[in-house]
C-alpha cells in the first residue's frame, strides 16, 4: 500500500505530460483532445457532433443543497443525438453556473463566429517552467481578483487560503516538481498541419 501511494503521484503527476490541452480548430471544425499514448493518444471529434453539459458537483461528504462547483463537459454524440460515445472536461471547477455557461459560450462563439467575436482572454496558461505559475495554480489569486471584480464577497476565500497556505505551499512545490519532470505535449504531425502549423 505504501509503495502504491508513492507510485501514484510518480505515475500520474510526475514523469508524465505537463498539460492535457484541447485544440479547437475553427477552419476544419474539429476538436482535438490530447490523451497520452497510455490512453490511445490524441482524439479528434467533429464540432457538429459536440454537445455541452454543465455538471454540478459537491464537496466530499456534502449532499443536497446548492452545488459547490460546476464543470463544463463536452460530449461527443452520435449523428442521431441519442447516444454519446465520449466526454471530456474542459478546464477546472468553476464556482458559479453563470461563469461556466459563459465559458461554453466563449468556445461556441469562437467556433461558430470566429475570433473577432470574442474578447482576448484575461490570462493564458504558460508553457514555461515557472515556480510562480505553480504557486498561482494552488493560490487562487487570479480567480479571487475576477470574483472581486464581479462583486462577489471574497473574504471567506481569503481566510481559507491563509489557513491552508502551508498545505498550498507544499502542493505548489509538488506541482513545480511535476512540471520539472514532465514532458511538453507533442501533437501528431497531421493535427499540427490541420491547425496551420508548419
Amino acid at each position: 500500500m505504501d509503495l502504491f501511494a508513492l507510485y501514484s503521484p510518480l505515475m500520474y503527476d510526475w514523469f508524465n505530460y505537463r498539460h492535457a490541452p484541447i485544440r479547437f480548430n475553427r477552419r476544419t471544425r474539429q476538436v482535438h483532445v490530447f490523451y497520452t499514448p497510455r490512453f490511445g493518444g490524441p482524439r479528434s471529434y467533429d464540432w457538429d457532433e459536440i454537445a455541452a453539459l454543465i455538471i454540478e458537483g459537491r464537496d466530499k461528504g456534502r449532499q443536497g443543497g446548492r452545488p459547490d462547483y460546476h464543470v463544463l463537459t463536452l460530449i461527443a454524440v452520435t449523428p442521431d443525438q441519442k447516444h454519446y460515445y465520449d466526454s471530456v472536461e474542459i478546464g477546472d471547477q468553476i464556482v458559479l453556473y453563470e461563469y461556466c455557461l459563459a465559458w461554453w459560450e466563449y468556445i461556441r462563439r469562437f467556433m461558430e463566429e470566429g475570433s473577432e467575436s470574442i474578447p482576448e482572454p484575461d490570462w493564458t496558461l504558460s508553457e514555461r517552467l515557472s515556480l510562480r505559475e505553480s504557486f498561482l495554480r494552488w493560490f487562487p489569486l487570479r480567480e479571487m481578483r475576477r470574483d472581486h471584480a464581479s462583486g462577489l464577497n471574497i473574504r471567506p476565500a481569503i481566510v481559507r487560503m491563509v489557513l491552508m497556505s502551508p498545505f498550498l505551499t507544499l502542493f505548489s512545490i509538488g506541482h513545480f516538481i511535476s512540471m520539472l519532470t514532465s514532458r511538453h505535449v507533442q501533437w501528431p504531425q497531421e493535427i499540427r498541419q490541420a491547425c496551420g502549423e508548419a
